[in-house]
């Protein structure tokens, strides 16, 4: 009886080999950071990985530029204290907001997080970045920025979906005379770090 329904699952992993292959990326929890105008400002999130956390600070550098900064403690403007940033060096003066999506792959139990322009809130449009811990858990890496992904007249890939269990980097729609650019992003446990490729826009929401 157990060899048959070894058989049957066999069976079915073989006739939907996507399953057996993918990682279940699936989004925890999501919030918008708003950039305060004012450098004596900050904004903060703390993300929860279980026995430790991913701690966001948004604020403005002392000379006024915009940005986010992952931080182990204390305030963001301690350079010992920052493990990754993003700064917005030409849009000192623009009202500037980044969502943050954290999403788990419940295969690996690894946490990865991704930055991207809070479209309703921001009045610039900028690449989004794809980081979280290394395999170490002492360093902040950054899987993904989307300037290094191809998409074409320029336009900036924009958010990180998932579907199905499978993760992805997409622009869904350039307008009504051209569809979006989607690429799937795979996990290689190996070199810690992401591969890719490109998928037609379909797979991303069928």
């Amino acid at each position: 009886m157990k060899l048959k329904k070894l058989g049957l699952l066999v069976g079915f992993l073989a006739a939907f080999p996507s399953l057996a292959l993918a990682s279940r990326i699936i989004p925890m929890e999501r919030t918008v950071l708003e950039i305060p105008n004012s450098t004596g400002k900050v904004v903060q999130k703390d993300f929860s990985e279980g026995n430790r956390k991913m701690h966001f600070v948004g604020g403005r550098s002392n000379r006024g530029l915009p940005g986010i900064v992952v931080v182990r403690k204390g305030h963001f403007l301690e350079a010992d204290s920052a493990l990754w940033a993003n700064f917005r060096t030409k849009e000192a003066n623009r009202r500037i907001a980044y969502l943050i999506t954290q999403f788990k792959d419940t295969d690996t139990g690894r946490y990865f997080y991704g930055v991207e322009p809070g479209l309703a809130h921001s009045d610039i449009f900028f690449d989004c970045f794809l980081i979280g811990y290394d395999r170490t858990g002492k360093k902040v890496k950054e899987f993904v920025d989307s300037k290094n992904y191809y998409a074409p007249h320029g336009y900036d890939l924009e958010e990180f979906i998932t579907h199905r269990g499978d993760f992805y980097l997409a622009k869904l729609d350039f307008g009504r005379f051209q569809e979006g650019t989607v690429y799937k992003l795979i996990w290689n446990q190996e070199k810690d770090q992401f591969g890719y490729k490109q998928v037609d826009p379909s797979e991303a929401h069928a």
